[in-house]
């Protein structure tokens, strides 16, 4: 007889065993899902869907970042948005108010305190932050872009502000004989207008003559810069010649066109005709002889051409001071009026001002204006980004702010008024720029951009929204346990647990006797 040593019952012991530690291992990880709602504590737990469960999971946290992203966007649009619309009703309101009504003492001082307050308001405004990032810096968030409006306009001990860039520039382009820095000479029968100087920086450039009716006779001259030679020929500056070659009658005009200092245009007419030569109404007497006439004329233009100089210049001068004032920025400063050799109606020349001499209102980002929206770009997914960034130097707020500033530095109450028509140029130069229409873009415009921002942002957070939800109810479906599935089979393991329990202590109890 044979006996073997490891037959049929240590083996099916060890078996026994075995499975009794599969279902203890088993009843522990329903037990697990029951308290934790989860299907397992660890990846690996999961079997094959662990590595897509951790993929639902890493695409969950991008799309949170973007969801995050979007709701950012859309509050610093709102409150930009909110912004502009503001400073768009400051402007708007001023606008409509600049009426001729303020060539009256109190009305003068109502717009000139209205400015100044809207300036101040402007300001604030644009210096408005998120927290700890100021909106309207472009990308230096942590900088406060605007300096404060009483700097800005009356400068400090050291630094001039756009009030006293408006006083140079005004001196400057009236010069010292009030005229504009034109001239006005007449020799026989002929008055010419001509500018000071070539390439004079300063006051009113002649652009063009033209005259009607057969005894009149006009003639432009281009100016010239000249050449070292040899033989040197010397610059000559713009002229404009009338030249009377007839009796003229009445109706005949002479027709001047200048250019302004800020750039517009500006047109004086005299007609021939029995008026008095004084010019005031724009009429020029008709002599007996072509020299007398040419007399007359030369008589009314020089009152009409000191008339004309007076209402336009001071506004065109202070529009062109403050546009360049508020075109500077930290890497550059305003241009000056060189007046190093004496008083500003004689200057010749303008130098650039410097940090130390001159207010630079802007502080902020000193990028391109034209590209403030990409200063601040917000990614809403893998292919979608949106720009939301603001800088307070843009166009619209340039001009927005230099539409104020020409009038809040005016006397409110000065003791000689000027002239209506001088009042009536100013307030129209300060309107086209409280209207955007100097910039070519309005304010109100900007203010629709981060609009349409806001509601990209608002919709691209409700998609995120709803692919949040999608992903991570598919990542659930993965993770999380079914309680009445995982109450089931915590039954049913119990119950094999109680069979293997008895046939591995009937096992544990056989002896050899019993096993032969």
């Amino acid at each position: 007889m044979t006996v073997i040593a490891y037959g049929n019952g240590p083996t099916a012991s060890r078996l026994a065993v075995q499975s009794f530690d599969r279902l203890r291992t088993q009843l522990n990880g329903f037990q697990s899902q029951l308290s934790t709602g989860k299907v397992a504590t660890t990846v690996a737990g999961l079997g094959i869907q662990g590595s897509v469960s951790l993929g639902l999971g890493s695409t969950a946290s991008r799309l949170e970042a973007y969801q995050g992203n979007a709701q950012d966007a859309s509050l610093r649009s709102q409150l930009i948005g909110t912004g502009l619309q503001q400073l768009d009703a400051l402007g708007s309101k001023l606008a409509s108010g600049l009426t001729d009504t303020v060539n009256l003492p109190i009305g003068r001082k109502y717009v000139v305190d209205t400015a100044r307050g809207s300036f101040e308001q402007a300001v604030d405004i644009l210096n408005s932050s998120l927290g700890d990032r100021y909106l309207f810096s472009g990308r230096a968030t942590d900088t406060r872009p605007v300096l404060d409006s009483d700097l800005l306009l009356n400068g400090d001990a050291q630094r001039a502000g756009v009030k006293t860039l408006i006083d140079e520039r005004t001196q400057a382009d009236l010069g010292t004989a009030g005229l504009g820095r034109l001239t006005l000479a007449s020799a026989g029968t002929t008055t010419t207008v001509s500018e000071e100087a070539y390439g004079l920086p300063f006051g009113v450039k002649i652009a063009g003559i033209a005259a009607t009716g057969a005894g009149l006779a006009a003639t432009f001259t281009a100016g010239a810069a000249g050449s070292a030679g040899p033989p040197a020929v010397p610059a000559t500056p713009a002229s404009a010649a009338i030249d009377v070659t007839g009796t003229p009658v009445d109706g005949d005009a002479v027709t001047y066109t200048f250019t302004l200092p800020d750039g517009t245009t500006g047109t004086l007419t005299l007609s021939a005709g029995a008026a008095p030569a004084d010019g005031a109404d724009g009429a020029f007497a008709i002599g007996a002889t072509p020299a007398a006439t040419s007399a007359n004329l030369t008589a009314a233009l020089q009152t009409a051409l000191q008339t004309f100089v007076t209402n336009t210049v001071p506004g065109a001068s202070a529009a062109k001071a403050a546009d360049d004032f508020f075109a500077a920025r930290p890497g550059a400063p305003p241009p000056r009026v060189d007046t190093s050799g004496g008083s500003a109606a004689a200057a010749t020349a303008i130098v650039s001002g410097t940090a130390a001499n001159t207010v630079i209102w802007y502080q902020g980002d000193d990028g391109p204006p034209s590209a403030a929206r990409g200063t601040n770009p917000a990614r809403l997914g893998d292919n979608q980004t949106i720009g939301i960034g603001a800088q307070a130097n843009e166009a619209p707020f340039r001009a927005l702010l230099a539409g104020f500033a020409v009038l809040a530095v005016q006397d409110p109450a000065p003791a000689t008024p000027p002239p209506d028509d001088q009042t009536l140029a100013l307030l129209d130069r300060a309107r086209t720029r409280l209207t955007g229409q100097t910039s070519g873009t309005a304010v109100r415009d900007l203010a629709g951009e981060f609009s349409l921002a806001k509601g990209t942002a608002d919709a691209a957070a409700q998609q995120l929204s709803q692919a949040i939800k999608h992903v991570g109810d598919s990542q659930a479906a993965i993770e999380n346990a079914d309680p009445t599935e995982a109450a089931s089979k915590l039954i049913q393991t119990q119950t094999r647990l109680q069979a293997a329990y008895q046939t591995t202590s009937t096992i544990l109890r056989l002896s050899l006797v019993d096993y032969l």
